[in-house]
Parts: C-alpha cells; structure tokens; sequence
C-alpha cells in the first residue's frame, strides 16, 4: 500500500500508471519566509497538491514459528510482549512488525533495543557476565 498524505488528507491504494500519470511538477511557495515545496500529483480523475509523500509498506505477521514454542498473539495476530519486548514464552523476545505498534523502521530499531538490553540483563541475572 502507498499512502499519500498531505493538505489534502490521505489516498489509500496503490496507485499505478492507469491511474496515476506521474508527479508533474514540485511548486515552491513562499511562506513567512520559509520555502515550502509541494507536490502536485496528476491522476486519471484530478491532480492532488502535497506538502509531504510518506510511503508505506503493508507487511504480513511471520509470527508461526513463535506460536509453534508457545507464544500467545494478539487478536491482531501479533505477538505479545511487556513492555521489555519479553513474550510470555521464557527466553523468547520480538520486536517490529510481529508485535502490535508503530510498524516503522526507526521503531522497530528502537524495540530492538529494548530488546537486546532485556535479553543482556537477563543473561546477567543468571551467570554474571564479565566485561
């Protein structure tokens, strides 16, 4: 899925050369003096004008093989997890897309993370790790 958000609010869909001609043209508006650049968008049925594209990436939960050792999914079909990344199989931790959130880049690094930290420290409850 692309979404194309904007002034003039959100297109859903994926857009293709029937019905999307091509982003035509960027405009450059002065606005108390900062320079803003819009997109214009020419589709089969108008043109749309954009201050920003954002595209997203629909993703499919891989979440089988954490189901297969015994981890509970959401009603979404994410993986569930604290607030540690920690699942509620001993040892099993996710983060990303398999759990429920903010399925962006930057937040699944984040809750990477989390979850190296958590793993780290549990490690070191059981055998003290030496530096």
């Amino acid at each position: 899925m692309v979404s194309l958000s904007g002034t003039l609010g959100l297109l859903p869909g994926e857009p293709d050369a029937s019905a999307c001609s091509a982003i035509s043209s960027r405009r450059s508006v002065q606005r108390s003096r900062r320079i803003w650049v819009s997109l214009i968008l020419t589709m089969a049925d108008g043109t749309l004008v954009f201050d920003a594209l954002y595209p997203a990436l629909g993703s499919d939960i891989r979440s089988e093989l954490a189901t297969q050792v015994g981890a509970h999914l959401s009603i979404e079909g994410c993986l569930t997890v604290d607030a540690h990344q920690r699942t509620d199989v001993p040892g099993l931790y996710a983060a990303g897309d398999v759990v429920l959130g903010l399925d962006q880049i930057s937040h699944a690094m984040g809750e990477g993370g989390v979850a190296a930290t958590t793993i780290r420290n549990d490690l070191a409850r059981r055998t003290p790790l030496r530096r």
